[in-house]
Formats: structure tokens, C-alpha cells, sequence
């Protein structure tokens, strides 16, 4: 396979590699079992991090209290301003602040959330350094911050992506060749996240 069309370890800010990456966050969240509970220890997906960070328009302030989140206000304002939330979302959204109704659960919630984020997108990143490890939201954050850059990049360079995405196509089929060698690509694919 040429340079051009190596796929890079973590997520280096290449907006070729965002939606993929992005779908290997959201798969590992959601696969995720964090373990919560003093008296009696429960289970439950971060599925809620990813979802607060690509359906909420906006998120509280870098030093709101949990009070601060108002979920139920905050998709309303979301779909006010045109962005519809699909009811499974706003589910794991709600059972997710139902589960975690306290801010120390919700922010180590967060924490972990981050650490398994990290484990797929560049350190060198940003918006990796700019994260502060005081805000209650620090994962949703993380995530809201690369996915409004990648729009705002996407928005600005359309046509060079989709040269540049036909240019990929073109690469993986003249490499692929048959069946047998796009299943090795995708078994190395799988095996490296």
C-alpha cells in the first residue's frame, strides 16, 4: 500500500482518518463497563460521553457543576437550533444522569471515558493539552472540540476531500485487487484497533 494511504496508530488531526476514528471511539465507549457504586457495584457503557459530545450543540462551561448540565434544557436549545436527537439518544443521555446523580460519578465517569479516548487519538493533539482535568465534562469536551473542527475543516475544504477520498478509493482498489487481499487489509485494520 502506498504512504498516501497508511493508516496512522491513533487519530493525528488527518481529517481523512476522523470518521473513522471517531466510529472506533464510539464502538469502544460504548463496549466499555464502567464500574460505579459503593454498597452495591453496577455497570454501565460510556456510551453517554460520545453522545453528549455529537448531539448537544453546546456543553456547560469549563467550570460548570453538574447542576450546570440541564440536560433536558440543553436538547431542547439543540433542537432549536435545527439538530434533531433521535430518542435512543436522548435515552442514554438521560439514564446515563439518572445512573451517575452525583457529580464526583459523573466526572469519574468522564475520567475513564478520557483515558479510553486517549488510547486512540494522538497526544501530540491540541486539544489534548488544552483539556483541563477539573471540568466535569472533560471527555464529552474533548471529542465536542475535535468534532466541531473537523465540520468547520470539512465546511471549508469539500472539494479537496472528495478528491482526495476518490484518490483513496482509487489506492485501495488498485492495491486490493480481490477479495483475499481487502479481508488480510481489514484483518489488520480490526487487529490494530
Amino acid at each position: 500500500m502506498s504512504k498516501q494511504a497508511q493508516i496512522p496508530s491513533q487519530y493525528d488531526g488527518n481529517p481523512k482518518f476522523f470518521v473513522m476514528y471517531f466510529k472506533i471511539i464510539e464502538a469502544k465507549l460504548g463496549s466499555y463497563r464502567f464500574k460505579y457504586g459503593v454498597k452495591v457495584k453496577k455497570h454501565m457503557s460510556l456510551s453517554f460521553v460520545y453522545e453528549m459530545a455529537t448531539k448537544l450543540a453546546d456543553l456547560p462551561d469549563e467550570d460548570a457543576s453538574y447542576a450546570d448540565l440541564d440536560l433536558e434544557n440543553r436538547m431542547r436549545l439543540t433542537e432549536s437550533k435545527g439538530f434533531k436527537i433521535s430518542d435512543r439518544s436522548k435515552s442514554i443521555m438521560r439514564d446515563a444522569c439518572t445512573e451517575l446523580n452525583s457529580e464526583r460519578k459523573f466526572i469519574s465517569a468522564q475520567k475513564k471515558a478520557f483515558d479510553v479516548i486517549l488510547a486512540h487519538i494522538s497526544p501530540d493533539l491540541l486539544e489534548i493539552e488544552q483539556a483541563k482535568f477539573t471540568d466535569l465534562f472533560v471527555a464529552s469536551r474533548l471529542l465536542w472540540k475535535l468534532l466541531q473542527k473537523h465540520r468547520s475543516y470539512a465546511s471549508e475544504n469539500i472539494a479537496s476531500i472528495n478528491e482526495d477520498l476518490q484518490n483513496f478509493i482509487a489506492k485501495f482498489r488498485d492495491f486490493a485487487g480481490s477479495v483475499e487481499d481487502v479481508k488480510k487489509y481489514m484483518a489488520e485494520v480490526t487487529r490494530r484497533h
